[in-house]
Protein backbone atom coordinates (compact mmCIF):
# COMPACT_ATOMS: atom_id res chain seq x y z
CA UNK A 1 0.00 0.00 0.00
CA UNK A 2 1.78 3.13 -0.90
CA UNK A 3 0.20 6.85 -1.77
CA UNK A 4 -1.58 7.05 -5.52
CA UNK A 5 0.28 8.64 -7.82
CA UNK A 6 -1.45 10.19 -10.84
CA UNK A 7 0.34 11.30 -14.51
CA UNK A 8 -2.41 12.59 -17.58
CA UNK A 9 -2.76 15.60 -19.60
CA UNK A 10 -6.33 16.38 -17.61
CA UNK A 11 -4.61 16.82 -13.97
CA UNK A 12 -5.72 19.45 -11.77
CA UNK A 13 -3.76 22.54 -12.24
CA UNK A 14 -3.44 22.86 -8.33
CA UNK A 15 -5.67 23.60 -5.51
CA UNK A 16 -7.84 26.97 -5.57
CA UNK A 17 -5.50 29.58 -3.99
CA UNK A 18 -3.05 27.42 -2.30
CA UNK A 19 -0.39 27.37 -3.97
CA UNK A 20 2.05 25.93 -1.32
CA UNK A 21 -0.27 22.82 -1.04
CA UNK A 22 -0.37 22.48 -5.24
CA UNK A 23 3.78 22.37 -4.96
CA UNK A 24 3.64 19.74 -2.69
CA UNK A 25 1.17 17.44 -4.20
CA UNK A 26 3.30 17.15 -7.20
CA UNK A 27 6.15 14.33 -6.80
CA UNK A 28 8.20 13.42 -9.66
CA UNK A 29 5.80 14.61 -12.34
CA UNK A 30 2.99 12.53 -10.08
CA UNK A 31 0.03 14.47 -8.66
CA UNK A 32 -0.24 13.08 -5.63
CA UNK A 33 -3.91 12.80 -4.90
CA UNK A 34 -3.90 11.89 -0.72
CA UNK A 35 -5.46 8.38 -1.49
CA UNK A 36 -3.66 5.24 -0.52
CA UNK A 37 -3.79 2.38 -2.80
CA UNK A 38 -2.09 -0.76 -4.37
CA UNK A 39 -2.13 -3.00 -7.48
CA UNK A 40 -2.02 -6.93 -7.84
CA UNK A 41 0.11 -9.06 -10.57
CA UNK A 42 -2.76 -7.92 -13.44
CA UNK A 43 -2.13 -3.84 -12.71
CA UNK A 44 -5.56 -3.95 -11.68
CA UNK A 45 -5.69 -0.57 -8.55
CA UNK A 46 -7.59 -0.99 -5.46
CA UNK A 47 -8.03 2.01 -3.07
CA UNK A 48 -7.55 1.32 0.64
CA UNK A 49 -8.38 4.57 2.09
CA UNK A 50 -7.33 8.31 2.34
CA UNK A 51 -4.33 9.19 3.84
CA UNK A 52 -5.72 11.11 6.23
CA UNK A 53 -8.29 8.22 7.85
CA UNK A 54 -5.47 5.57 7.94
CA UNK A 55 -4.92 4.40 11.67
CA UNK A 56 -2.27 4.02 13.61
CA UNK A 57 -2.52 1.44 15.67
CA UNK A 58 -0.56 -0.76 18.00
CA UNK A 59 -0.98 -3.66 15.46
CA UNK A 60 0.64 -1.23 12.77
CA UNK A 61 -1.33 1.27 9.97
CA UNK A 62 -5.35 0.22 10.06
CA UNK A 63 -7.04 1.21 6.63
CA UNK A 64 -10.52 1.84 7.42
CA UNK A 65 -12.43 1.40 3.82
CA UNK A 66 -12.03 -2.41 4.13
CA UNK A 67 -13.11 -2.57 7.75
CA UNK A 68 -16.17 -0.30 6.70
CA UNK A 69 -16.86 -2.72 3.33
CA UNK A 70 -16.76 -6.01 6.06
CA UNK A 71 -19.27 -4.47 8.44
CA UNK A 72 -22.25 -3.54 5.68
CA UNK A 73 -21.25 -6.73 3.77
CA UNK A 74 -21.82 -8.96 7.18
CA UNK A 75 -24.47 -6.98 9.15
CA UNK A 76 -27.42 -6.69 7.27
CA UNK A 77 -28.98 -4.75 10.32
CA UNK A 78 -26.50 -1.85 9.31
CA UNK A 79 -27.38 1.05 6.58
CA UNK A 80 -23.95 3.06 6.92
CA UNK A 81 -20.91 3.06 8.89
CA UNK A 82 -17.96 5.09 9.73
CA UNK A 83 -14.63 4.34 11.03
CA UNK A 84 -12.05 6.97 12.87
CA UNK A 85 -8.78 6.32 14.78
CA UNK A 86 -9.22 8.31 18.44
CA UNK A 87 -6.19 8.46 20.61
CA UNK A 88 -6.08 5.87 22.77
CA UNK A 89 -2.29 5.03 24.41
CA UNK A 90 0.97 5.83 24.25
CA UNK A 91 0.70 7.33 20.87
CA UNK A 92 -1.49 4.93 19.27
CA UNK A 93 -4.91 5.07 18.24
CA UNK A 94 -8.01 2.77 18.60
CA UNK A 95 -10.87 2.26 16.51
CA UNK A 96 -14.36 3.91 16.76
CA UNK A 97 -17.15 2.81 14.97
CA UNK A 98 -20.41 4.87 14.43
CA UNK A 99 -23.05 2.69 12.93
CA UNK A 100 -26.37 4.22 11.11
CA UNK A 101 -28.96 1.17 11.58
CA UNK A 102 -31.48 0.16 8.89
CA UNK A 103 -34.19 0.00 11.69
CA UNK A 104 -32.89 2.14 14.76
CA UNK A 105 -34.29 0.35 18.29
CA UNK A 106 -33.71 -3.20 17.06
CA UNK A 107 -29.68 -3.97 17.85
CA UNK A 108 -28.11 -2.79 20.89
CA UNK A 109 -24.70 -1.56 20.52
CA UNK A 110 -23.44 -3.88 22.94
CA UNK A 111 -24.41 -7.01 20.78
CA UNK A 112 -23.17 -5.11 17.58
CA UNK A 113 -19.72 -4.39 19.23
CA UNK A 114 -18.74 -7.75 20.23
CA UNK A 115 -20.81 -9.56 16.56
CA UNK A 116 -18.56 -7.10 14.62
CA UNK A 117 -15.21 -7.74 16.73
CA UNK A 118 -15.44 -11.33 16.20
CA UNK A 119 -16.07 -10.64 12.12
CA UNK A 120 -12.97 -8.68 12.35
CA UNK A 121 -10.98 -11.12 14.48
CA UNK A 122 -12.05 -13.83 12.08
CA UNK A 123 -10.67 -11.66 9.30
CA UNK A 124 -7.41 -10.59 10.35
CA UNK A 125 -8.56 -7.22 11.07
CA UNK A 126 -7.87 -4.74 14.41
CA UNK A 127 -10.76 -4.77 16.64
CA UNK A 128 -13.26 -1.95 17.87
CA UNK A 129 -12.51 -0.55 20.40
CA UNK A 130 -15.69 1.91 20.68
CA UNK A 131 -19.15 1.51 18.86
CA UNK A 132 -21.56 4.27 18.91
CA UNK A 133 -25.04 3.63 17.18
CA UNK A 134 -26.02 7.23 15.31
CA UNK A 135 -29.27 8.47 13.87
CA UNK A 136 -26.87 10.25 10.92
CA UNK A 137 -23.75 11.00 10.33
CA UNK A 138 -22.17 14.17 9.50
CA UNK A 139 -22.06 14.89 5.72
CA UNK A 140 -20.50 17.56 3.55
CA UNK A 141 -22.13 18.60 0.04
CA UNK A 142 -20.96 15.44 -1.99
CA UNK A 143 -22.36 13.19 0.70
CA UNK A 144 -19.19 11.72 2.15
CA UNK A 145 -18.77 11.39 5.70
CA UNK A 146 -17.11 14.57 7.13
CA UNK A 147 -14.26 12.20 9.53
CA UNK A 148 -12.93 15.24 10.43
CA UNK A 149 -15.67 16.41 12.28
CA UNK A 150 -15.98 13.48 14.11
CA UNK A 151 -12.72 13.04 15.17
CA UNK A 152 -12.61 16.92 16.46
CA UNK A 153 -16.26 15.57 18.41
CA UNK A 154 -14.76 12.34 19.73
CA UNK A 155 -11.24 13.20 20.18
CA UNK A 156 -11.60 12.15 23.63
CA UNK A 157 -13.81 9.44 23.58
CA UNK A 158 -11.10 6.72 24.89
CA UNK A 159 -8.62 8.25 27.01
CA UNK A 160 -11.31 10.26 28.75
CA UNK A 161 -11.67 8.40 31.71
CA UNK A 162 -14.61 10.92 33.48
CA UNK A 163 -16.99 9.95 30.63
CA UNK A 164 -20.94 11.48 30.95
CA UNK A 165 -21.65 10.03 27.88
CA UNK A 166 -25.03 10.19 28.20
CA UNK A 167 -24.43 14.06 29.51
CA UNK A 168 -22.97 14.81 26.05
CA UNK A 169 -25.59 13.36 24.02
CA UNK A 170 -24.84 9.69 23.52
CA UNK A 171 -27.30 6.43 24.48
CA UNK A 172 -26.45 3.75 22.12
CA UNK A 173 -22.72 3.67 22.68
CA UNK A 174 -20.80 0.26 24.14
CA UNK A 175 -16.78 -0.05 25.05
CA UNK A 176 -15.14 -3.03 23.86
CA UNK A 177 -14.85 -5.60 26.55
CA UNK A 178 -11.05 -5.40 26.94
CA UNK A 179 -11.00 -1.29 26.43
CA UNK A 180 -13.32 -0.55 29.02
CA UNK A 181 -11.91 2.65 30.63
CA UNK A 182 -12.51 2.72 34.47
CA UNK A 183 -14.54 5.93 35.70
CA UNK A 184 -13.15 7.99 38.61
CA UNK A 185 -14.24 9.42 41.52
Amino acid sequence: VGFLGIKSPTITPGYWNDSNRTLKSYKQGYWISGDLAYYDQENKFFHVDRAVDAIKCASGLVNTLPIEELILKNNSAVADCTIIGVPKEKGFDGLVAFIKLKAPGNIIASALITAINKQLVDNKFEPLSFLQIVSNLPVGSTGKVLKRKLREQYQDILICAEHNLEGKGLHDFAYAQQNKVPVRS
